[in-house]
């Protein structure tokens, strides 16, 4: 796991309010597991740097292209309530299997500066 890209990614893209609770839950192992339950529905994205996604643009394709055009790496870090979580993966992959079978996940791509998150309620794409 990387707390580094961990801490990133919820100090550039959560609301200020929620930030060290956040970072304090995903930095235990024991109270991890209460952070990933609350990405089903979590509300607590900035909306200064997450643009909600829709209708086709939800495709894994075109989140893929996306974050490639934005200046994404081939490797990704996830954030997920499933297996995938704390994984160094091929962008490519994570992002078909969090599309594909739903997994309510962050996949950070640039530490801190860009990212995907995908949970019950949408899609999204995060930029600073």
């Amino acid at each position: 796991m990387s707390l580094a890209d961990e801490e990133a990614l919820i100090r550039a893209f959560v609301v200020a309010s929620r930030r060290t609770r956040y970072l304090d839950l995903v930095a235990s192992k024991k109270r991890r597991p209460k952070f990933l339950l609350k990405l089903g529905h979590f509300a607590d994205l900035d909306p200064r740097f997450a643009t909600e996604l829709h209708g086709v643009e939800t495709s894994d394709h075109a989140v893929i292209a996306r974050l490639k055009k934005l200046g994404a790496p081939d490797e990704c870090y996830v954030i997920s309530d499933s297996a995938l979580d704390g994984l160094r993966l091929p962008l490519d992959e994570a992002v078909r299997k969090v599309v594909m079978y739903g997994m309510t996940s962050f996949v950070s791509s640039i530490p801190g500066r860009l990212a995907f998150f995908r949970n019950e309620e949408g899609y999204w794409i995060c930029q600073r």
